[in-house]
């Protein structure tokens, strides 16, 4: 069943028909104002408005399972040539990002998929995704973070559905596009972090 979510669209990208990226947010609704009001920020930082970002609101808190059923459902309002998976808890540390992405992507002829680095504060070590025994090489799970490409908005409708798991379902995803044998571009450079919320309201 296709649980009650609600649609935003904030548009950045100047007067076109299709921005270069669609961001796509899913949002606690009321459970997570300091992560959203943040995550928004840096978005609305980026200097190149070349993008738009669809929100996907949760008034309820359905859960993990139906969190990651929920991309699926936004395949028809993203009209960027590429999608971004940027949660309520996640930020842009680079305010380039969406110009870089273009310019690595014309320059390499459009590829399906390209990884960049990003921190998630896991409380590893390091903390920095994707690790190095998979940079380059073929996704691992649990080394590279969801939010640590972008894919190409084909690549996206064709294998977001596999993203729908209780439990990595950035990994499912990326194994279903991996299975297309994609171009894929590894863009060493830190763009993004997260400070993962497991689905749970912030402290008041």
């Amino acid at each position: 069943m296709k649980r009650n979510y609600t649609y935003k669209t904030d548009s950045h990208h100047p007067a076109t028909d299709q921005p270069f990226l669609t961001i796509v947010t899913r949002c606690m609704v009321g459970k997570r104002p300091k992560g959203i009001s943040a995550n928004w920020q840096s978005v609305n930082n980026q200097l190149c408005k070349n993008f738009d970002q669809v929100f996907i609101n949760d008034p309820v808190g359905y859960g993990m399972l139906e969190a990651n059923k929920s991309f699926a459902y936004v395949t028809d309002i993203a009209k960027g040539e590429y999608v971004h998976l940027l949660d309520d808890d996640d930020v842009y540390t680079n305010d380039m990002f969406t110009k870089q992405m273009e310019n690595v992507a014309r320059v390499n002829g459009n590829p399906e998929i390209i990884f960049f680095n990003m921190k998630i504060w896991t409380g590893d070590g390091d903390n920095i995704y994707p690790k190095p025994d998979c940079w380059g090489d073929i996704p691992k799970i649990a080394r590279i973070g969801g939010s640590c490409f972008i894919v190409r908005k084909d690549v996206y409708d064709k294998h977001i559905h596999a993203f729908g798991l209780r439990r990595c379902g950035d990994f499912s995803f990326l194994k279903s596009v991996w299975a297309d044998n994609p171009k894929a571009i590894w863009h060493d450079e830190m763009m993004c972090e997260s400070k993962p919320s497991h689905g749970k309201a912030e402290a008041k």
